[in-house]
C-alpha cells in the first residue's frame, strides 16, 4: 500500500490479501481487453484521542486494461498490459467522521501488468500476475501520490473457445518450403533420313 495510509498503530501492517475476478475477450491472435476487480481488507490506525488503535479499511480496485500474449512454447504465454483503475474505499463503523473523510470515497489512476499464463487442457488455465497502479490524486489523506503493487493468482477459464486453441494462435507459425527439382530429359534421337532408292548404273558401249 505503499505510504496511502496511516498503520503505527493498526492490527494490519502494509500488506494484505483479498479476492476477486476478472473478465476478459481476445479480439485478435494476440490482443485482449479485460475487466477485473477485487476486495482487500485492512486496517489503519484508530481515531485521534480515541482509545481505538485499528480500525478496519476495505480497498476495492478495478482496472480495465488492453492485453498483449506472447507465446512461450505450446501450452504458455507471457502477458503485458497497461489500463486504467479506479478505486473505492470503505471504512468499518468504528470509524469516526475525520476517518470516514479521510479515507472513504473513491480515486483514478493508471497502472500496468505483467504475467504468465500456464495452459492446463482444452479449456483451464494457471495464471500469475504482478500489477502496479499509480494514483496521482489519492483518496486517502496523505501528500503527493501513492504507488500501489500487487500480486495476483487464479484460475482461468475460456468460455466459447478452447485455451489451447488460443494459445496455438498466439504461437508464433513457421512455413516451410519444398522446392522439387526435375529430373534431367534425355534429347529424343534425331530421326534418320529415308533410305536412298539405288540408282541404275550408265552402259558404257
Amino acid at each position: 500500500y505503499d505510504q496511502s495510509f496511516d498503520q503505527s498503530t493498526a492490527n494490519k501492517r502494509k500488506n494484505s490479501c483479498g479476492g476477486g475476478a476478472l473478465v476478459g475477450y481476445f479480439f485478435s491472435d494476440r490482443f485482449s481487453l479485460e475487466l477485473d476487480g477485487s476486495g482487500n481488507a485492512t486496517d489503519v490506525d484508530g481515531p485521534p484521542g480515541t482509545s481505538i488503535e485499528s480500525v478496519g479499511l476495505v480497498y476495492l480496485p478495478f482496472h480495465l486494461r488492453a492485453l498483449y500474449n506472447g507465446a512461450i512454447g505450446e501450452t504458455s504465454s507471457w502477458i503485458l498490459g497497461a489500463g486504467l483503475n479506479y478505486n473505492r474505499y470503505r471504512t468499518s463503523s468504528a470509524a469516526d467522521a475525520y476517518l470516514k473523510k479521510t479515507y472513504e470515497g473513491s480515486d483514478f489512476g493508471v497502472g500496468a501488468l505483467a504475467g504468465f499464463r500456464l495452459g492446463l487442457n482444452d479449456v483451464w488455465s494457471l495464471r500469475v500476475d504482478g500489477t502496479m497502479d499509480y494514483i496521482p490524486s489519492p483518496q486517502s489523506d496523505v501528500d503527493g501520490s501513492n504507488t500501489m503493487l500487487g500480486l495476483q493468482a487464479g484460475l482461468s477459464a475460456f468460455l466459447g473457445g478452447k485455451c489451447t486453441d488460443k494459445l496455438d494462435s498466439i504461437a508464433p507459425l513457421f512455413s516451410t518450403t519444398t522446392t522439387t527439382t526435375p529430373a534431367p530429359v534425355e534429347p529424343s534421337p534425331a530421326p534418320l533420313p529415308p533410305p536412298r532408292e539405288p540408282q541404275p548404273s550408265p552402259i558404257v558401249t
